[in-house]
């Protein structure tokens, strides 16, 4: 009988340890998708921002501080990239990833980047609009 409760008990423990793992991966998930918000709703700000700067000089900003645009806070999850210019955020890298292609803008298009390493693992979340605003995130941190 002693032997049964001991497994009983062993059984409960496993069972108890996996499934506060698994409460930890969805807290991590749902906080990544948090931040994802900030590209979300960033991205279509800054699309925002250089329709209006063309409209008053007939080509897009290449750099952030043309049109406008800047982040401040300790909050800020990813860095913005147009161009050679970027704005680095604290979950963010320096300079843009190896094969995503540089975006610099010129006086018909643009492209700009927001990327975070949102869970701090080796995978980078990367979003990306263009000047016709279409959002597109072609890599995934989650």
């Amino acid at each position: 009988m002693k032997k049964i409760a001991g497994i009983v008990i062993a059984l409960f423990i496993v069972f108890l340890v996996a499934g506060c793992e698994q409460q930890v991966q969805n807290y991590e998930r749902g906080t990544a998708k948090a931040r994802m918000i900030e590209a979300q709703t960033n991205l279509p700000a800054i699309l925002a921002m250089q329709t209006g700067f063309k409209a008053m000089n007939q080509r897009y900003a290449a750099t952030f501080k043309d049109m406008g645009f800047s982040m401040t806070g300790q909050n800020q999850n990813y860095s913005y990239f147009l161009g050679d210019d970027v704005i680095k955020g604290g979950r963010g890298p320096d300079k843009l990833p190896e094969g995503l292609p540089n975006p610099a803008p010129s006086a018909e298009s643009f492209v700009i980047y927001a990327i975070a390493n949102l869970d701090d693992d080796p995978d980078l979340d990367i979003w990306k609009i263009d000047q016709t605003g279409n959002v597109q995130h072609p890599r995934s941190d989650l």
